[in-house]
């Protein structure tokens, strides 16, 4: 098959990506190790993309030998990250339902065992029909194993900060657990919202010092504008103890649908109904005879 290689669209530490077209013009992602050490890790992630196929995760169509690679779906309607750069804070309603649909999708995953651990609005993508994605799974593990570096703890820091768990930087024996991305979901829901982030680096922070303080401070404070219910689930979801977080993506994505869900036609003509019988009711207590 000839295809050819029509722009590069990431160059990370690890491998590099790029948009490719084949020979009747049909675009895909080709996504290749930087180096030949990373040969494993992307078999790893691809192992993981077939295990966690699925709505709402980057379709895996194959691999390729030599060189190796991942040949990988492409989503042409572009990134969260671009969104919000172009947009900044989204409306409420838009921002939880692009949160709970990322939500869904970090769902299903912990569902078949696979934890993200490194979700942020980079890795959050969008096809021309606006259907979600969620991309790079090159950190990506089995729920409760030693991660994707082999053998030993040697997975001590592993993720994007501030998106990254407290745990993914100094807990590594649970880093491998669904809070992590629970924790991640938080903060991507809080810039949906308020187009910064919950802990904003600051002039001469490395990443300890912006690590130490999202394990001990507070997150900047949300305007009024957020309905309390939805201030209430972000802040629980960036809590630093993994325990103390909502307890898997499922319930993130219900409480956050729910926070901003307008009470149904049937409740309020419901609710329309026993407040007419009470009024009627009262005025025939307090009437006066005539």
């Amino acid at each position: 098959m000839t295809c050819r290689v029509e722009r590069v669209l990431a160059e990370r530490g690890a491998s590099v990506v790029a948009l490719v077209r084949d020979g009747a013009g049909y675009p895909f992602v080709l996504k290749r190790p930087a180096a030949p050490a990373g040969a494993e890790r992307l078999r790893a992630e691809a192992e993981l993309l077939a295990l966690g196929r699925g709505a709402g995760v980057v379709a895996l169509h194959g691999v390729t030998a030599d060189p190796p690679g991942l040949v990988l779906e492409y989503a042409a309607g572009g990134s969260l990250a671009e969104l919000l750069r172009a947009r900044g804070p989204l409306a409420v309603h838009e921002a939880v339902r692009i949160a709970a649909r990322l939500a869904d999708a970090l769902a299903h995953l912990h569902a078949r065992g696979i934890v993200h651990r490194d979700v942020k609005p980079d890795n959050v993508l969008f096809t021309a029909q606006g259907e979600l994605r969620l991309a790079d799974f090159g950190v990506a593990a089995r729920i409760g194993s030693r991660g994707t570096l082999g053998d030993g703890w040697a997975e001590l820091r592993v993720g994007t900060l501030p998106y990254a768990a407290p745990e993914q930087w100094n807990a590594p024996e649970s880093s491998t657990r669904p809070a992590a991305d629970v924790f991640a979901l938080g903060v991507v829901l809080y810039e949906l919202l308020t187009g910064r982030l919950p802990w904003e680096p600051r002039a001469g922070d490395d990443d300890e010092a912006l690590a130490r303080r999202i394990r001990s401070e507070a997150p900047v404070a949300f305007g009024a504008a957020v309905p309390w219910p939805l201030r209430a689930l972000v802040l629980q979801a960036l809590r630093p103890q993994p325990e103390a977080r909502p307890s898997s993506a499922a319930e993130f994505a219900r409480r956050a649908r729910r926070a901003v869900r307008r009470p149904s036609t049937a409740r309020g003509l419901a609710a329309a109904a026993v407040t007419g019988t009470l009024l009627v009711l009262l005025l025939r207590i307090f009437a006066v005879p005539a």
